[in-house]
């Protein structure tokens, strides 16, 4: 996931996407998720109870999605399925 959002953050959004399927989503979540915890600290002081609005708990929501399919893809590539292993640069 590193390697594939480093990718996408220079520009690669093609090798990016080959490494790793669901980097933009993954990038969108925790842009989210920063960005709420930011607000949350600045206008309540603590940065956990952006859960407490609807949209925090959608975003956490998505997130916790996002990673069971995160895990989903890892699995069905360690069998062989979607493009099976991505190889390891050095």
């Amino acid at each position: 996931m590193t390697r594939a959002t480093l990718l996408m953050l220079h520009g690669q959004v093609r090798d990016s996407l080959a490494m790793n399927a669901l980097a933009v989503p993954i990038i969108v979540c925790w842009g989210l998720i920063a960005l709420l915890t930011l607000r949350a600290t600045w206008i309540k002081g603590v940065p956990w109870v952006f859960f407490h609005e609807k949209f925090g708990r959608v975003a956490v929501y998505a997130t916790a999605a996002t990673y069971v399919a995160l895990v989903a893809l890892w699995a069905l590539r360690e069998f062989g399925y979607c493009g099976g292993r991505v190889p390891i640069i050095g």
